[in-house]
């Protein structure tokens, strides 16, 4: 720095800080020494460098209250309204784990007929007996396989005729839909075929 330029306002608040390079802080000194407008400027900048010294010192303070502040407000404010929503929570919950629940429905029974037709309904059930009233009474075992109207198969099984005839329960659920059964025989032939429906 040449002693008759000015420092730079970078300069002046480097050197207020006690960070400007020791190659150019004497050069800076002798220019203040002289010049009156630097004088001016560096008591502008260490006023604000003091400033924000002193800001920086006290934030640490004024963070603390207003965080707990912050909490205060959070706890008395919007604690009602998160204590409301958790139990919000469980009851749906509690809702849904119940309604996916099996054993809260009964067990139904359905006789079914191998005629064409309006399919026969049952209301949705937990479990399923099905009484086949046009299917071999001798011979056996038969194979029994559910499908649904996709063809996606939901339940197999194997039974044998007794003396009320042939029946079988499903163990299992079976959701509001279509639903079609192949008695199979000997061979893996289908003998007879039936439907119905679940309802909710």
């Amino acid at each position: 720095m040449e002693l008759n330029s000015h420092g730079t306002d970078d300069q002046l608040e480097l050197y207020a800080l006690g960070r400007l390079s020791e190659s150019e802080v004497p050069a800076l000194e002798e220019h203040l020494m002289v010049c009156e407008a630097c004088q001016e400027r560096l008591d502008h900048v260490e006023s604000f460098a003091l400033g924000m010294r002193q800001a920086l010192e006290d934030a640490p303070l004024e963070i603390k209250s207003a965080w707990r502040e912050f909490v205060a407000d959070f706890m008395t404010k919007r604690a009602f309204a998160l204590a409301l929503c958790a139990v919000a929570l469980v009851a749906v919950l509690a809702f849904f784990s119940m309604k996916g629940r099996p054993k809260s429905l009964p067990v139904a029974s359905l006789q079914l007929m191998a005629i064409r037709g309006d399919m026969p309904t049952v209301a949705e059930n937990r479990e399923l007996d099905l009484t086949f009233t046009d299917a071999p009474s001798t011979g056996g075992p038969f194979r029994i396989e559910v499908v649904d109207a996709a063809g996606n198969p939901k339940w197999n099984g194997v039974v044998s005729p007794s003396t009320g005839g042939l029946s079988v329960r499903i163990p299992r659920q079976l959701a509001p839909g279509d639903y079609f059964v192949r008695l199979r025989g000997d061979g893996d032939q289908v003998i007879h075929e039936y439907g119905f429906k679940v309802q909710i």
